[in-house]
């Protein structure tokens, strides 16, 4: 199979049809759908990824597992539209941004408009007023080992370059990195210490070459692999010796 074609078959895109309220969509590995909802606005799904969408005369609800979504959300000042990823609640009312939650951690990145976050801590306030507001330009990072939101201006990497079929990181942990690949890769990746976990790295790749990402990593950090990639994959730590 050619690189093309290959790619255009880890990579789908799918267009549906105006879609019913309480309706539930999900990807396979390295699929992304474009969902176009009732109201105007598009979810962009990334792979392996599932969320529920409810809308009522109110509110317009997402509730989103772990994975990752880029939203376009059509302007309604009655009737907000807020995401839930886990315990923490983003609302907004038109904007453009990206939401990543691994099933721990919530990152928010906007790049046109601005959201308003409500992390686990400040649940009991988030239908009076939402805490956190995060404008164009600039992300927040949930953390559930840090105490406070930490928000920061946009790396110079897109949030949303997976759109295009490229995974691009700047200063990322091997951990986020990792769950990402195992969202385009059969199989399982495990990394076998939290200090490995943590280590720093800046790549990009395109989404279908992710096995040889991994396949290039003990070149770049102090790693071996251990398995087979497309089954079961361990990260350990390679002896400094």
């Amino acid at each position: 199979m050619g690189g093309a074609a290959l790619a255009a078959g880890l990579i789908a895109l799918a267009w549906l049809g105006m879609q019913p309220s309480g309706a539930v969509y999900n990807t396979n590995i390295a699929e992304i759908r474009e969902l176009a909802l009732e109201d105007g606005s598009t979810i962009a799904l990334g792979a392996k990824s599932r969320l529920t969408v409810t809308f009522s005369e109110d509110q317009r609800v997402v509730d989103m597992e772990p994975g990752e979504a880029f939203f376009s959300v059509t302007p309604d000042p009655e009737r907000p539209f807020i995401i839930l990823a886990g315990d923490t609640h983003i609302s907004v009312v038109g904007t453009k941004f990206n939401v990543k939650y691994d099933g721990e951690n919530v990152r928010v990145s906007v790049t046109e408009g601005m959201v308003k976050v409500a992390p686990p801590r400040l649940l009991p306030s988030f239908r009076d007023e939402p805490q956190i507001p995060v404008v164009a330009g600039t992300e927040v990072l949930i953390a559930t080992d840090a105490e406070e939101p930490d928000v920061r201006p946009l790396a110079s990497l897109p949030a949303e370059t997976w759109l295009s079929g490229r995974l691009a990181y700047e200063d990322a942990s091997l951990k986020e990195i990792i769950a990402d690949v195992n969202r385009y890769l059969p199989g399982k990746v495990v990394i076998s210490s939290e200090r490995l976990a943590q280590e720093r790295l800046t790549a990009s790749f395109r989404a279908d070459q992710a096995a040889a990402f991994l396949q290039s990593l003990p070149q770049v950090i102090p790693v071996r692999l251990e398995g087979r990639i497309g089954q079961t994959v361990v990260l350990t730590e390679a002896s400094s010796g």
